[in-house]
């Protein structure tokens, strides 16, 4: 179990989990706070908050799980993306985040697990 873990969870780069926590914070975190603090109930509050947090904290892996989708279908040919598709592309793990997660993190877990 300790070797699934370090080779799934601990398999993504710090850099590349802490700047897509940054992404999700700032797309859609923060303007579902300010919207529903706006309201003045501290129960709402913390019920968004509460619901976030998986979301935030999965989110890096549904990217990476996105993406390994995205280079099955493309079979390794070079697109060129531009700043609207890889908008979509995370609203789009945002979404289906439970869904794509685990995607990710299997991944992540056949890619460290495999000899060199």
């Amino acid at each position: 179990m300790k070797k699934f873990i370090q080779n799934s969870i601990f398999g993504i780069k710090p850099s590349f989990y802490f700047r897509q926590v940054f992404i999700i914070c700032a797309l859609f975190v923060l303007p579902v706070a300010v919207l529903v603090s706006s309201t003045g109930e501290v129960s709402k509050v913390i019920g968004a908050i509460a619901s976030l947090v998986p979301m935030v904290l999965l989110f890096p892996y549904a990217r990476v799980g996105i993406k390994c989708i995205i280079e099955y279908i493309q079979g390794g040919n070079v697109l060129i993306y531009n700043v609207l598709w890889k908008l979509v592309s995370v609203v789009l793990s945002a979404m289906f985040f439970f869904v794509l997660a685990p995607i990710g993190l299997i991944y992540l877990y056949r890619v460290n697990t495999r000899p060199m």
